[in-house]
């Protein structure tokens, strides 16, 4: 049997396939890093929000019981949203995913807080999630990485 092919068959040819798949290949290449950069700066911003509630929260405290409150050794979780500040009508919200952890020191309940966070993303690509540590006399803004 004999196959005759037709100059003018419709289709694309070869080399019109390999010119669009790596013009999307290259568009790809663009587009991907911009979008898990953006992913990664609105995760971020979920923790600046909270961060912000919890300090919010915490000079509210100070001003009607004159010292910062602490849960201990207590991690606060989404589950456990929202949080219910004792003896007032404060309340947090944490984010899915997210877990923190707000303590003062014996001693330094008047002037300083610590707020520890873990979170369910990892920004510096060592195969853990993320930890930042905020000390309130430290004013520690930007959040750096830490572990504890």
């Amino acid at each position: 049997m004999v196959t005759i092919f037709k100059k003018n068959s419709p289709g694309y040819t070869l080399i019109e396939l390999l010119t669009v798949i790596t013009i999307i290949g290259i568009l790809s290449t663009i587009a991907i890093p911009h979008y898990i950069a953006h992913r990664d700066n609105a995760k971020m911003a979920t923790v600046y929000a909270t961060l912000h509630q919890i300090q919010l929260a915490q000079e509210v405290y100070k001003t009607n019981k004159q010292h910062y409150f602490s849960l201990g050794d207590t991690v606060v979780t989404h589950d456990d949203s929202p949080l219910e500040i004792a003896d007032t009508d404060l309340e947090l919200y944490i984010p899915a995913g997210q877990s923190y952890q707000i303590k003062t020191e014996a001693g330094t309940e008047e002037t300083k807080y610590e707020v520890r966070i873990q979170t369910n993303f990892d920004l510096n690509m060592d195969g853990l999630n993320d930890l930042f540590l905020f000390a309130s006399d430290k004013n520690s803004f930007p959040l750096y990485p830490t572990t504890f």
